[in-house]
């Protein structure tokens, strides 16, 4: 339970979470494919369109590619096999060798094992493995433009995958700059997958955000600085945020360290924390990330056929995402109910505080990187394109 926990953690550790490293076990790195010419550039991953079905989509669609020479693919996935992300990795693995008609296969390394989150980044750009699911808070110092992007979006799952996608490959200012950035790292990103709710709980009955917050008396959270600005933009003072993990957060419930936190939802409910905290309030906010990703140099050595296998199982993947976390989110709230938790949705006022606090903690986050690295206008490019898209403001 620990290791799924701190799986689920590393991918929300820019704003609630805190990642935990998992550890390695050392494998001969992926032989590289090379060829003579440059390979033809892939098809752009096209944006995710309406709403998540209740039912995982995706499947690939059309005859098998023709003429797709025989590759494999050393594929890291640092999430087990049962866990979101490693139905994610499963599916790619499937509608690849679908519609290479089995020329091309594909080995994924379940569970963190061969790379874990430390050197998932450094692994890729070595060639140890073709490709990964990238999460994007592992890595905010080498990818502080990536890591500038807001990881929550608000509305819907769908919404949240359409504002990745437009900032990292349909913008014209935007797509280039990252591009650059991942293309500096030795990485190119074909696709970005959903992710899923997050949720405020506590040991007492709330109505709204500003309810909640004025009376909890000890929130436990590990990024303390953002739920104290969450505190004084709701206009309280001294609120009292306990530095906490989440694998001890029921522990830190039943003995009194805590009275209330926020998180993922899905993370939650696995921990059976409805138990401990009965009152839950889903946040309007949604993850997306986990990047499907491949090594640059191993990229263009492909043949232009078997760029078009992967990029387009790329795709089909991350629309399968959203089908797969909204099942998993409508599954959550069926087990709130069955435990007997009282589930609210987040109240407008609250929604615009607490989205706000989070965009301007990335773009804080990402402006400091940017002043060190001597990137700063590139980071402001960034924050000027997601406010456009979202109506926030940049509070510099």
């Amino acid at each position: 339970m620990k290791k799924l926990i701190a799986l689920l953690l590393a991918a929300l550790m820019v704003f609630a979470l805190c990642a935990c490293g998992t550890s390695k076990t050392e494998e001969p790195a992926a032989e590289q494919t090379t060829a003579e010419a440059p390979a033809a550039e892939a098809p752009e991953a096209p944006a995710a369109e309406g709403e998540a079905s209740g039912e995982p989509s995706g499947e690939p669609s059309g005859e098998p590619v023709a003429d797709v020479e025989p590759l494999n693919i050393i594929f890291n996935c640092l999430f087990n096999e049962t866990e979101t992300g490693g139905q994610i990795a499963t599916h790619f693995k499937e509608a690849v060798e679908q519609m290479s008609g089995g020329a091309v296969t594909v080995d994924i390394k379940y569970g963190g094992t061969f790379l874990g989150h430390g050197d998932q980044l450094s692994g890729m750009a070595s060639g140890s493995a073709n490709m990964c699911l990238l999460s994007q808070s592992d890595n905010a110092d080498e990818l502080p433009l990536l890591n500038t992007i807001p990881q929550y979006f608000g509305d819907s799952i769908a919404n949240a995958v359409n504002c990745f996608n437009d900032i990292i490959f349909e913008n014209e200012t935007t797509s280039a700059l990252i591009a650059a950035e991942a293309e500096a790292n030795g990485i190119k990103y074909l696709a970005t997958n959903a992710g899923g709710a997050n949720a405020f709980i506590s040991e007492f009955e709330f109505s709204t955000l500003n309810d909640l917050m004025s009376r909890t008396e000890s929130f436990g959270n590990h990024n303390v600085a953002m739920y104290q600005e969450l505190g004084q933009r709701l206009g309280l003072s001294g609120l009292n945020v306990i530095d906490v993990f989440p694998w001890d957060l029921a522990t830190d419930f039943q003995t009194g360290i805590i009275d209330a936190t926020q998180m993922d939802a899905s993370a939650l409910v696995s921990m059976q924390l409805y138990s401990d905290a009965p009152y839950w309030m889903y946040d309007n906010t949604y993850a997306a990330g986990n990047f499907i990703t491949v090594n640059l140099a191993w990229w263009n050595g492909l043949t232009e056929a078997q760029q078009t296998v992967v990029q387009q199982a790329a795709n089909a993947t991350a629309q399968f995402s959203l089908g797969l976390l909204q099942t998993s989110m409508d599954t959550d709230r069926a087990t709130l109910a069955d435990a007997g938790a009282t589930v609210i949705d987040i109240d407008d006022e609250g929604f615009s505080v607490w989205y706000d606090v989070i965009a301007q903690t990335a773009f804080r986050d990402g402006m400091a990187r940017g002043e060190i690295a001597g990137t700063a206008d590139s980071i402001q490019a960034v924050i000027d394109e997601v406010c456009a898209l979202t109506g926030l403001t940049y509070e510099s």
